[in-house]
């Protein structure tokens, strides 16, 4: 079977669509969901279990999606940018950990879960969005400054 999808310009998202791991990582949200969903239905005791699976399922897909874009500028940069790009993710697990802790142990009913992890994904959607064009601004301001660096000193001579 042939590769139906277009050439990627770039080897490092070449390499994670090869590799599967966007893949490996939606699915696995995808798992967790509706487990996610039915134990706060249950902590709740709400009667709309069929509704909130699917709106664990929606929420978990997009927070899913916007991870692999924060994990994708991880992989793909360096230094301080690395940084920058993986305290989204950093963000994510720990709030994502305090939620399964309060939803398992019904200490206190928290029926606006997907509220707040959507909000995370908008937020952390407009962080990147600032995040890649600074790094982009920036780069090409570096080779714009070595560009005339060099063309000064040629000028010098």
């Amino acid at each position: 079977m042939t590769n139906s999808l277009p050439p990627v310009s770039h080897p490092a998202i070449q390499r994670l669509r090869d590799s599967g791991q966007a893949a490996r990582l939606i699915g696995s949200s995808l798992l967790v969901s509706p487990g996610l969903a039915y134990s706060a239905a249950v902590a709740n005791d709400s009667p709309g279990g069929f509704w909130e699976v699917i709106i664990g399922l929606f929420v978990c897909s997009v927070a899913a999606s916007v991870a692999y874009l924060c994990y994708f500028a991880v992989r793909l940069w360096t230094g301080y940018w690395k940084a920058l790009a993986l305290a989204p993710l950093i963000l994510l697990a720990l709030w994502l950990a305090f939620l399964l802790a309060v939803i398992t142990t019904s200490l206190a009913p928290r029926p606006l879960w997907p509220v707040e992890i959507l909000s995370w994904a908008m937020l952390t959607t407009a962080y990147l969005v600032v995040l890649f064009t600074a790094r982009r601004t920036f780069d090409k301001a570096a080779v714009n400054d070595a560009n005339s660096g060099t063309a000064d000193s040629g000028s010098d001579e």
